[in-house]
C-alpha cells in the first residue's frame, strides 16, 4: 500500500488560497479598467454617439465576463472571498454605470441566454 502523503490536504488549501488571490487580483485589474472606461465615457459626454457605439460594442464583446461578475456578486456558482467582495462590488457598479450610460439594455438584441 502506498504511503499516505500528509501534504496533500495542505496543497488543496494552498490552491484555494492561490485561486482566491488570483481572482482578487483579476477583479482589481478589471475594476481599474472599468473605472477608466467610465471616466472616459463621462469626459466625452453621454450624448456622444461615437462613444455610445464603442461602449455598446465593448459591452457586447464582454457580455459573458459581465454576466459572470454579476452572478459571482449574487453568490451564484460559489461564494466570494471576503477580501474580494468590495472589489467585485466596484466591478458590478462600473458595469451598471456603463450599461446605463450607453443605453445597452434598450439597444442590445436578445442573446442566446
Amino acid at each position: 500500500m502506498p504511503a499516505k502523503n500528509d501534504s496533500e490536504p495542505n496543497q488543496l488549501i494552498s490552491t484555494d488560497v492561490d485561486t482566491s488571490m488570483a481572482l482578487q487580483s483579476y477583479y482589481e485589474l478589471l475594476s481599474s479598467v472599468l473605472r477608466l472606461l467610465v471616466s472616459l465615457f463621462l469626459s466625452r459626454g453621454p450624448q456622444n454617439q461615437q462613444s455610445q457605439y464603442q461602449m455598446r460594442n465593448f459591452l457586447s464583446e464582454n457580455r459573458l465576463n459581465m454576466v459572470g461578475a454579476f452572478k459571482r456578486y449574487r453568490g451564484i456558482g460559489g461564494e466570494v472571498a471576503p477580501g474580494s467582495r468590495a472589489v467585485l462590488e466596484d466591478v458590478v457598479k462600473s458595469y451598471v454605470a456603463l450599461m446605463s450610460m450607453a443605453d445597452f439594455m434598450q439597444v442590445s438584441p436578445p442573446g442566446p441566454f
